[in-house]
């Protein structure tokens, strides 16, 4: 899957009914004694999906196999590539689900999507949903925010300090179009910053990021084919719209004021053994943050992020700087992997004495107990905020060990106006090796 948009993955609590056939209570996490496979279908989607209602319904639960004959799936405020949906409807016929037996609660790679005959499908985003998502990612130096207009979308970046000024506004407007079933695209795009137009000289880099809105992430195929905005709403559609099913009706309504138990997010499998300190783990993940930085990054399959180990009482912790955390901060490695939403990881080690690599280490902790901020600038000239590659870059280089020596990148944009370090940059340093990989 391509990249996505933010992914939040929580558990809610859960109640279904079976209409017409007994009552149907499914326990969660589920409880194969005390449900059948649809009440398993329905608690596995409800922990990936996050919805506020939802309706499934089918002809007859799904095989041993995960075969099922008709169903048909109605959302109403679901987590789907990080944003709220305010809706999803979908109705598939012959689908082809993994067994049940290894479906497992917030563990996504454990419902695969193996084939279905014909897919229909109708997802509502609302565009205060879109902007709250990106709230989140508003920094001292810019704000973004989404304006959805009939035919069209208009993305603003205000710039409140660096290279532009305060009060400098960058808009980019343009049309929707629908690919590959799946995938939302900008169309046309035009670019101006203070009135000025850019989008010749930005409108390549902009195509970098496209497309900006991957669906493939439900896991259902959606077959989409139309996209229509209003201004608050943005709708996208399959060619037939899609209807329930008749049968069986599986219901669930999230309990207001109720603390949901939590299923953590399914994370890279790691050996804890298998890490050093000092070690740098390089990552792709699924937030907005991958696609930013592939703006600048030329490489065929870049890295998005970076931090450096530090094992805690024999457990392996990265410590790395981020806009989420807004300073440098320290996880373990399964906080890590999860926090990122990461879908492959390599593992790069100093090839030289292996005490610089414990010292590096412990000065990267040295600036995580100093709390130093996230350096929403990029600027290196700076030691008062650091960004992730910054860090790793000085941990070492206060060793003697320069790793971004000849790696650095010189850009020229509305965020950085200078040079920068970049995560695949800094994994092509002659001190590193990788050590392993992990996918």
């Amino acid at each position: 899957m391509k990249n996505t948009l933010f992914a939040y993955i929580l558990l809610l609590s859960l109640c279904a009914v079976a209409p017409a056939g007994g009552e149907h209570v499914p326990v969660f996490p589920p409880d194969s004694g005390a449900q059948d496979n649809g009440g398993r279908l329905l608690s596995t989607l409800v922990s990936l999906l996050l919805p506020e209602s939802m309706e499934l319904r089918m002809d007859e639960p799904p095989d041993g196999a995960g075969n099922v004959r008709n169903i048909s799936v109605a959302l109403r405020g679901a987590l789907l590539t990080g944003f709220r949906v305010e809706r999803i409807a979908l109705e598939s016929s012959f689908l082809e689900l993994s067994p049940p037996s290894s479906w497992k609660p917030g563990d996504r790679s454990s419902l695969a999507v193996r084939g279905a005959l014909r897919t229909n499908t109708e997802i509502v985003l609302l565009e205060e949903d879109i902007n709250a998502a990106l709230e989140p990612y508003a920094t001292e130096q810019y704000r973004l925010a989404v304006d959805l207009k009939p035919g069209g979308i208009r993305l603003r970046v205000n710039f409140t300090a660096g290279h532009l000024g305060g009060g400098s506004l960058a808009t980019v407007d343009a049309g929707l179009e629908i690919r590959r079933g799946s995938q939302l695209w900008l169309k046309n795009p035009r670019i101006l910053v203070n009135g000025d137009d850019q989008t010749d000289a930005v409108v390549n880099e902009l195509l970098k990021i496209q497309p900006f809105v991957d669906f493939a992430a439900f896991g259902f195929p959606p077959n989409l084919v139309a996209a229509s905005v209003d201004e608050n709403a943005l709708r996208l559609s399959s060619r037939t719209s899609p209807k329930p099913v008749e049968g069986l009706l599986y219901r669930y309504e999230a309990l207001p004021g109720v603390s949901p138990p939590v299923v953590p997010n399914a994370v890279l499998k790691y050996s804890p053994e298998l890490f050093r300190n000092g070690d740098i783990v390089f990552v792709n993940g699924k937030r907005w943050r991958t696609k930013i930085v592939r703006l600048f990054d030329k490489s065929p399959r870049g890295f998005a992020h970076a931090g450096i180990v530090r094992i805690v009482d024999g457990l392996p912790h990265v410590v790395h700087a981020s806009p989420e955390l807004g300073k440098v901060g320290m996880q373990s490695m399964e906080d890590f992997f999860s926090f990122e939403n990461v879908d492959y990881a390599r593992v790069y080690r100093f090839s030289g004495d292996p005490a610089v690599a414990e010292a590096a280490s412990l000065r990267a902790l040295e600036y995580c107990t100093r709390e130093i901020p996230f350096d929403d600038r990029f600027d290196t000239s700076r030691t008062e905020a650091m960004y992730c590659t910054e860090v790793i870059w000085r941990a070492y280089k206060a060793e003697g060990i320069d790793l971004a020596r000849g790696n650095w990148e010189f850009a020229r944009n509305p965020i950085v106006q200078g040079r920068v370090l970049l995560p695949y940059k800094l994994s092509l340093s002659p001190h590193l090796e990788e050590a392993f990989v992990l996918e």
